[in-house]
């Protein structure tokens, strides 16, 4: 990859691909939030599908500009929380170990240590997660209008039930929401939106991972959003339709994939989505053991 803030036809980028893809990287849903809202201001250089919505229709959109900033930046999709708890893998919390650890403090005393005269007499048993690789979980957020909400709950509560067991299980698990498009025809040009959305090793919000990597809004309101900031010579590219949908690659997330990647495939309209928590877990097991 080239260096940071580099420069292209459309504007200035944060990383150039070696098959010239460009890609702005966003470390965290709020972040994107907050770009998205600075750029609602272009209206998409009179595009009739913008941040605005579709015409005007939040039905298109999947709710307003402000709800869809409101659930990136705290709340998440609240709707699909009963899915998520449903959703949730039970499990024992396997792959961790207890190491006994001494000190001058702790909660049992080592009356042996005692005895000998040793300082460090006092014992604890600690929890502790085995070393493991960090794998990571490239979910895209682009899709199909016609594609059903219940699908996108599902993926979501899926994506956010797998992260939490891999904070159960000490398997290092990190999720990223990625968009890429298009601009179509002889000369296309692919650009890629990639949005750290969290890992297992810190604090996150399972509503906010489900709103991330499944729900309507975070394509058709701030993704947009962000398009509406960007130079006009991208709008007029990209075109009325913002760019058609394709698919994501490891190479779409600024990060080293060596521990490991799962890429998620894109939800068709009118299906079943083939993205199931047993099918994810073995998929983010497998990479794991590499």
């Amino acid at each position: 990859m080239s260096p940071s803030r580099v420069r292209h036809k459309w504007g200035s980028f944060d990383r150039l691909g070696n098959d010239g893809t460009v890609y702005r990287d966003f470390d965290s849903v709020d972040a994107f939030a907050r770009v998205a809202n600075r750029g609602k201001g272009g209206q998409g250089r009179d595009m009739p599908w913008t941040s605005a919505g579709a015409r005007g229709r939040d039905r298109f959109s999947g709710g307003s500009f402000a709800n869809a900033v409101k659930m990136a930046r705290g709340d998440g999709w609240t709707a699909a929380l009963p899915e998520i708890d449903a959703t949730r893998i039970q499990g024992d919390g396997a792959g961790r170990d207890f190491e006994i650890v001494y000190d001058v403090s702790g909660a049992d005393v080592d009356m042996g240590r005692l005895m000998s005269g040793e300082p460090d007499c006092m014992s604890e048993a600690l929890l502790t997660a085995p070393r493991s690789p960090v794998v990571s979980v490239l979910v895209p957020f682009g899709f199909n209008c016609n594609v059903d909400e219940s699908a996108m709950r599902k993926r979501g509560a899926v994506v956010a039930a797998v992260l939490e067991w891999s904070r159960a299980t000490g398997v290092t698990v990190e999720v990223w929401a990625v968009k890429a498009g298009s601009s179509g025809g002889k000369n296309a040009q692919r650009y890629v939106y990639s949005v750290f959305v969290g890992d297992s090793r810190g604090a996150y919000n399972p509503a906010v991972v489900a709103y991330a990597v499944g729900h309507p809004t975070m394509l058709r309101r701030l993704s947009f959003g962000v398009q509406d900031g960007e130079s006009t010579a991208m709008q007029k590219a990209l075109g009325s339709c913002r760019g058609m949908s394709v698919p994501i690659t490891t190479d779409d997330i600024p990060v080293d994939t060596a521990g490991g990647a799962v890429v998620l495939p894109m939800l068709l309209p009118r299906g079943d989505d083939p993205v199931t928590v047993d099918w994810l877990l073995e998929e983010v097991r497998v990479a794991a053991a590499g």
